[in-house]
């Protein structure tokens, strides 16, 4: 471990997506590892409904999918391949863990707190690129560590080709280890009392955020130059320096605490910016990340 405390090595531990393949049996492995049989069905569905040729890039792949496919297709087509999936992988793992039915009971109940709690922090400081490999297992005790901050701020959603729109996750293979309660017990319960605890006391968190403000990430520097570059901002914005960025991250970590409607803070153009503010952007048609009100 640093000095600093900022790097640690985690000991028994290992990623998410090998705890699985461990549960996994000789015929899933092979089917779900070798032949991909999952992924291929998801990438033909994806292909078949959006219309894209199989050597586009996902970002076209996924607009196509966003324009021609309806919900119901989507859902269908999705449901179809998830159900080629065994629903107890994740679940067979924890099982494998215990050594009664107790130690179950108990090992589960810990990845539930802390996955609840990791959702919720995820979710305020808009953590992405979860992948099966930035989460890990702890071995011992059954509780979820989250690594890999490198799309935090929302970056997953304005900077990767396929904007990552998912608030926290959560998947089949979890919510039926939580059987039979799913996410109407102790996960939920715990998630109210997260969030609730970091609403009560908003400021310990944004002024410690505010080291981002004073300190700015390198690539945030390199994007707020090119907006002001552009002149992607509003007119009547006094940003004369890059630090207005910074800030424009730390106010979208505010509105969530404020309670503000998710799809109000992802979607640029929704109803927290007025229609006189969507008349004065430019260049018109053009993504432009506005502060909000």
């Amino acid at each position: 471990m640093t000095l600093v405390g900022l790097i640690e090595w985690m000991q028994n531990t290992t990623p998410l997506g090998g705890f699985l393949e461990n549960a996994m049996t000789t015929r899933e492995q092979d089917s779900f590892l070798n032949q991909r049989q999952p992924l291929s069905d998801y990438a033909g569905y994806v292909h078949r409904l959006s219309g894209a040729a199989k050597n586009d890039p996902w970002g076209k792949v996924y607009g196509a999918l966003y324009q021609k496919a309806s919900r119901t297709d989507v859902t269908l087509a999705f449901r179809q391949v998830q159900s080629k999936v065994t629903w107890d992988i994740m679940r067979r793992g924890y099982l494998q863990m215990s050594s009664c039915p107790e130690a179950f009971l108990t090992l589960r109940n810990h990845f539930t707190t802390t996955h609840a709690a990791l959702c919720v922090a995820q979710y305020v400081l808009g953590i992405g690129d979860r992948h099966l490999g930035n989460f890990m297992i702890d071995l011992e005790s059954g509780g979820m560590v989250g690594i890999d901050f490198g799309h935090a701020f929302g970056s997953a959603t304005q900077h990767l080709p396929v904007p990552e729109l998912m608030p926290f996750r959560l998947t089949r293979q979890m919510l039926n280890l939580l059987l039979p309660l799913k996410e109407s017990g102790l996960l939920q319960s715990t998630m109210v009392h997260v969030l609730r605890a970091l609403r009560s006391r908003p400021n310990i968190l944004l002024n410690t955020m505010d080291v981002f403000i004073k300190e700015p990430h390198l690539d945030w520097k390199n994007f707020a130059a090119k907006q002001l570059d552009k002149g992607m901002v509003g007119e009547e914005d006094d940003l004369d320096d890059i630090s207005w960025y910074p800030r424009e991250k730390i106010k979208f970590a505010a509105r969530k605490l404020q309670g503000v409607n998710p799809t109000h803070i992802t979607n640029p153009r929704s109803s927290c910016v007025s229609d006189a503010e969507n008349r004065r952007l430019k260049p018109k048609g053009t993504y432009v990340l506005r502060r909000p009100p």
